[in-house]
């Protein structure tokens, strides 16, 4: 009997459709904004971001660019085949948060199944190429808002530095104090 069952398992592996696992794993890197503003905000823990980029990875936006990228024969003028594939995506795309111990880390995994290899790596590794890209590009937009942000109020600080040292330099003049002999004295 136990014979027979192993055989009929074997036979039937040898008919189930071969599935093919594509994986990627994504470091998060840590802003270097989050150090400026760490004591003025509440920042999110990795789990949250990851959280919110799993969500962005698998956004409707996102996977419309790795269809177009891929070139997948699917007609684009019918709405439903399109959002058929795009659930197909979203629904087969596992992200999972990595633990080491039961302590966070800063990195996930992102895995896809299909039939078909090739499919299941192009698609790994476009979703993951496309949505670098648009992180770094994002990244970059927010680095010059941050440093045009600290260029105004670098600007803004020497102004009223240089108008205090005026009115020091005018009240000086006034009172006949061209030069100081210490500390106490300019007190005074």
């Amino acid at each position: 009997v136990s014979l027979l069952i192993l055989s009929v398992i074997v036979w039937g592996s040898f008919f189930m459709p071969e599935v093919y696992e594509a994986q990627t794993t994504v470091l998060v890197e840590k802003n270097v904004i989050d150090s400026f503003i760490k004591d003025i905000t509440v920042m999110p823990s990795i789990e949250e971001r990851v959280r919110s980029i799993a969500y962005t990875i698998t956004s409707r936006n996102l996977l419309l660019k790795v269809i177009d990228k891929l070139a997948l024969n699917v007609n684009k003028n019918n709405p439903s085949d399109m959002k058929n594939l795009i659930k197909k995506f979203q629904e087969k795309t596992k992200i999972k948060l990595a633990s080491r111990r039961g302590r966070e880390t800063d990195w996930f995994s992102i895995t896809y199944t299909d039939r078909d290899p090739i499919i299941a790596r192009d698609y790994v590794n476009t979703l993951v190429r496309l949505f670098v890209e648009e992180n770094v590009s994002a990244k970059r937009e927010e680095s010059f808002e941050a440093n045009e942000f600290l260029t105004n109020q670098r600007n803004f600080f020497k102004e009223k530095l240089d108008a205090a040292e005026e009115k020091i330099v005018n009240f000086r003049k006034s009172k006949d104090i061209f030069i100081a002999i210490d500390e106490k004295t300019i007190v005074a």
